[in-house]
């Protein structure tokens, strides 16, 4: 290498050195001011990561220091690179925002259960009680989507109304010998 060939590698280098501490100053400053993070969860093998996968951590850490630049130390001492930390605020929450308490299962689908369970007489097919039952409750088509289940886990969730034999569904509860 000649010198201007190693001069010019020399500033070029020196100009990329500078970048990179106003990028770790820059981390650094988010990270001080939101007072903790998320920590960058490596993709576990495999070409491409999952959609459903974890990016980040659903631990939050508190920051406690910054021993050297381009590093996090939280409050239990484990540090971490800037990089790999993404700055939140304290107050967030650690997991995903909590579900609303939904009424029972029992609650909302048990009508449609009666029903089934007085339509069946001696029992019938998975095919032909889900028929006769949404043309007797054309409405429960919709109230079995919004619970997320299948007839077959409708029907299962009422061991007390109904039993299932192979592929036939009989009344239980009535007058009968079952």
């Amino acid at each position: 290498m000649d010198k201007d060939t190693r001069f010019s590698a020399q500033v070029e280098a020196a100009e990329e050195l500078e970048d990179n501490s106003k990028i770790i100053q820059k981390r650094r400053e988010r990270l001080e001011k939101d007072g903790a993070y998320r920590v960058y969860l490596p993709k576990a093998g495999g070409l491409k990561r999952r959609t459903d996968a974890d990016v980040w951590s659903k631990e939050i850490r508190k920051v406690a220091s910054f021993p050297e630049p381009g590093i996090v130390r939280d409050t239990e001492g484990r540090d971490t690179m800037t990089k790999h930390a993404k700055p939140v605020p304290v107050d967030s929450s650690a997991q995903a925002p909590q579900e609303q308490p939904r009424k029972p299962l029992t609650d909302t689908l048990k009508p449609y259960a009666i029903v089934l369970r007085d339509l069946l007489g001696r029992g019938k097919t998975f095919t032909v009680a889900a028929k006769e039952l949404k043309q007797r409750r054309p409405n429960f088509t919709d109230a079995l989507k919004a619970t997320k289940m299948s007839f077959r886990n409708f029907v299962e969730a009422f061991p007390k109304l109904l039993r299932i034999d192979g592929s036939t569904i009989y009344p239980l509860g009535q007058n009968t010998l079952a």
